[in-house]
């Protein structure tokens, strides 16, 4: 998500960033979103469902570049609302693999970090 609104913002597609923004809307109950707050949002669920990162799936020690490869092959990533490209993939994999292959410590990009302000979902 977080690289589809970089790209959406660079190639001015205020069309993909009005969805985004709709998204956040309705994730987060709010009228005033900020498109972030839909990423933040998403963060949390995922944090909340505790699913298990890429490395455990053995991704983070695949070449990045074979991954990205497949994934091009793949139906689904037509679907995805900005193009993207291999190199875009490794990017986005370099991104949110924990290990990022050489066992080096977690350095994600969180420019798009926002505080959540209003959670309207309950816990326990």
């Amino acid at each position: 998500m977080m690289e589809n609104i970089k790209a959406a913002k660079r190639a001015g597609r205020s069309d993909v960033l009005n969805r985004y923004r709709t998204m956040a809307q309705i994730l987060t109950g709010r009228n005033d979103a900020s498109i972030e707050d839909s990423i933040q949002w998403v963060n949390m669920i995922l944090e909340r469902l505790a699913l298990p990162q890429l490395s455990e799936f053995g991704v983070c020690g695949t070449s990045f570049e074979q991954v990205a490869a497949d994934a091009m092959k793949s139906m689904a990533i037509k679907g995805n609302p900005i193009p993207l490209t291999e190199d875009r993939l490794i990017y986005i994999l370099n991104q949110v693999c924990q290990c990022n292959c050489d066992g080096s410590a977690d350095n994600r990009d969180d420019s798009m970090q926002v505080e959540y302000r209003n959670n309207p979902i309950e816990t326990d």
